[in-house]
Order: structure tokens, then sequence, then C-alpha cells
């Protein structure tokens, strides 16, 4: 199926998740140089797919978020694992009806 990726609040792209093999863990949206601060990653399932695709449904089988400067101020440290998995969890997969 397609969805759509949102940074923000703003549309980043449509990405096609149609593959011809089964691939896991394949990148299909990556970005990097973004300003120190919280974001926020939406993807909208919008209920479509490419003519090749047998269906419209999106996996997400991966999430990686990568830090790469290291923190030395108490207010900028890094989060420990469940404050990882409770923000990724609020992550939603929305369709329409």
């Amino acid at each position: 199926g397609l969805a759509d990726v949102y940074l923000d609040g703003v549309l980043q792209g449509r990405i096609d998740n149609y593959s011809a093999t089964q691939k896991n863990q394949d990148v299909l949206y990556a970005i990097t140089g973004l300003a120190d601060g919280a974001h926020t990653l939406r993807v909208f399932v919008p209920g479509a797919k490419s003519a090749a695709s047998g269906g419209m449904w999106v996996w997400v089988d991966a999430f990686d978020v990568v830090r790469w400067r290291w923190v030395t101020s108490p207010e900028k440290r890094l989060p420990d694992i469940s404050e990882v998995l409770a923000e990724a969890s609020k992550v939603a997969l929305a369709t329409t009806s």
C-alpha cells in the first residue's frame, strides 16, 4: 500500500511499499539534519495502492532514532529505553474508511 509521511505536520512524501519480493527492515524513508528538540513523525495510510500491488496495507517493521551528538548537560540527557518506547507507542497508523 501507499503511505504518506509527515514530519512536524509537513508532508514529506508518499511512499510506495510495494515490492515483488518480501523485504524486512528495508529503508523506505530517512531524514537527517533535524534541529535539536522534539519532532513528530506521522505515517498516514490513505487506503490506496500502486497498480502492481495486491493490497493496501502498510507494515512498519523497524523504526530507528539515532542521535549523533554526545549530550553533556542534564537538561539535554538522552532518554532511557522506557521513554523511547513510550513515545514510539504514540506513533499511530491512521486509515481511511
